[in-house]
């Protein structure tokens, strides 16, 4: 098993700052809530609206199979977010570290910006710096399918086998009614998938459609959960 090593590089922070966890550790009540099947079905089966299965996404383990790979790097403290002349401001009670600081919005260039999100940026501040093995780089991705957090953090690729820094994460404020709130202490900001970099190229061929039938008969031929006991891995952090 690879090893994966976070070195905290101010003592200071030692009771602040949560080590990042195993993103299963993390997932949100509103997955945990989803209820396996789709209202009304008490048991497993076809759907009745024609679907190939009455699952809800709660079942579909793709889905949650990115949400809980890799680390999760969360908030060290709650943070306000406010809104003062016309613009998105972040506020904390702390006052020995800094979780949040500000980005110009020059900085994004031309990065298109959806109407969701306010024009300006913030960066999460983090004092971890993540050791991968030699040939490990790490993706740090806003935390997968978490469409429910008013912020989006940008996504980047850092080779953590060489770089001997903490890696901080841009992000942006979602635009929400309220023109106050609070980002709890706790709540997930990044996503960091260790992977091994290699070349790699690609190439087309057409199938032979009597084998894509094969396939998908294969897969049909258990009416649920085929795909976890068919051909889904298990994959381990700690």
């Amino acid at each position: 098993m690879k090893e994966v090593v976070f070195k905290l590089v101010n003592p200071d922070f030692v009771y602040a700052y949560e080590k990042p966890l195993p993103a299963s550790r993390h997932v949100p009540e509103w997955y945990k809530n989803t209820p396996l099947r789709i209202p009304g079905e008490r048991v497993d089966g076809i759907a009745p609206f024609g679907g190939s299965n009455n699952m809800t996404i709660k079942a579909c383990v793709p889905f949650l199979d990115i949400m809980t790979a890799g680390y999760i790097f969360v908030t060290p403290c709650d943070v306000e977010v406010s809104i003062l002349d016309g613009s998105y401001q972040i506020r904390w009670l702390v006052d020995n570290y800094e979780p949040t600081t500000t980005h110009h919005k020059d900085q994004l260039g031309e990065l298109p910006v959806d109407s969701k999100f306010d024009d300006g940026a913030f960066k999460w501040e983090n004092p971890w710096r993540m050791e991968t093995p030699k040939g490990y780089s790490t993706m740090f991705v806003h935390p997968v399918n978490r469409y429910d957090l008013p912020f989006r953090s940008f996504g980047g690729i850092v080779e953590t086998d060489t770089y001997n820094l903490p890696v901080n994460f841009p992000f942006q404020i979602t635009k929400v009614p309220e023109d106050k709130y609070i980002i709890p202490k706790g709540t997930p900001v990044i996503q960091a998938i260790p992977f091994k970099r290699e070349d790699w190229k690609s190439s087309e061929i057409l199938l032979d459609y009597s084998e894509h039938a094969k396939n998908y008969d294969s897969l049909k031929s258990v009416i649920t959960r085929s795909y976890r006991n068919m051909f889904w891995k298990k994959k381990k952090y700690t």
